[in-house]
């Protein structure tokens, strides 16, 4: 088993100063100081809006002295934040999978985070979005963040499994709807 340590994202006004340093030479990025000691980053960008390969070309590149270094992309909040309308899905995850590939060439790429909000409660059309979702993202690693207890249980594990969803454990206060602290593994991640 590998674990990594990461950080999720890099762009927090907070971290000016504890972090990165206040006045900040030319050409800094945060993602090349956190590739410096970590193993790895969440990309919380790609959730707000659709990444470009340049981009992502350009992240790969501030971390190549870090042969270990991986990134965990999450998926773009069309896929699960809205409706899913067919044509735009399949326009959207071409352009999401072109994007990832500079990330998949060099072999960075550890997953995709796909993230639901608390709303996103276990039932037949959910798992049909699911498996949609599989189908348009062929064979990534897909990491499943859903955060309503009602996808913690022995049989929607077998479900997550057979669609090759890793579930990933959660911090969160405790309250009555969210997960359990601890569940089985699903997948691979």
């Amino acid at each position: 088993m590998v674990i990594r340590i990461a950080a999720a994202g890099w762009s927090y006004p907070d971290w000016d100063g504890p972090v990165y340093p206040r006045a900040k030479p030319k050409g800094f990025h945060p993602l090349g100081l956190l590739a410096r000691f970590m193993d790895g980053i969440e990309v919380n960008s790609s959730f707000y809006t659709l990444p470009r390969a340049d981009v992502v070309s350009r992240w790969a590149e501030m971390v190549q002295a870090r042969p270990s270094f991986r990134f965990v992309v999450k998926l773009y909040q069309a896929f699960t934040h809205q409706p899913l309308d067919e044509g735009r899905v399949a326009a959207e995850s071409e352009a999401f999978l072109d994007a990832l590939k500079p990330l998949r060439r060099l072999g960075r790429l550890s997953a995709v985070l796909v993230q639901f909000p608390v709303s996103f409660q276990h039932g037949a059309e959910e798992i049909r979005r699911l498996g949609r979702l599989r189908s348009v993202l062929g064979d990534l690693a897909l990491v499943l963040e859903v955060r309503h207890h009602s996808w913690y249980e022995p049989p929607v594990y077998h479900v997550l499994r057979g669609l090759g969803y890793s579930l990933a454990h959660l911090d969160l206060p405790s309250a009555w709807n969210h997960p359990p602290p601890r569940h089985p593994a699903t997948g691979p991640i």
